[in-house]
């Protein structure tokens, strides 16, 4: 399962081949691009996510489709700050004290 996702985590889509199942919806994510999470559910064993910037349901004359991404095609977004703060203790001297 994926951890990281949960609403309003940033994250850039990393696969964008989303072949063709049904109907398409006339906003895909592109790979490269920073979506917002709005929410996420699991189907199948599978992790789906719904996105702020792109609208969750489609028409198309008298039928309506539920909009959801795999989670395996995400990663989350990480700030630089975020990043290095990751690894401060490890730039930090320790002083390991020792009795004679």
């Amino acid at each position: 399962m994926t951890s990281w996702v949960k609403p309003n985590t940033k994250c850039v889509c990393i696969d964008d081949n989303w072949g063709c199942e049904g109907f398409m919806p006339k906003r895909n994510p592109i790979r490269g691009e920073e979506l917002t999470v709005h929410s996420a559910e699991v189907s199948n064993g599978r992790l789906y996510i719904n996105f702020c910037e792109i609208p969750q349901t489609i028409r198309v004359l008298f039928f309506r489709a539920d909009v959801r991404w795999l989670a395996d095609c995400f990663r989350p977004v990480v700030s630089q700050t975020d990043d290095v703060a990751l690894f401060a203790h490890l730039l930090t001297p320790t002083r390991i004290e020792e009795d004679a």
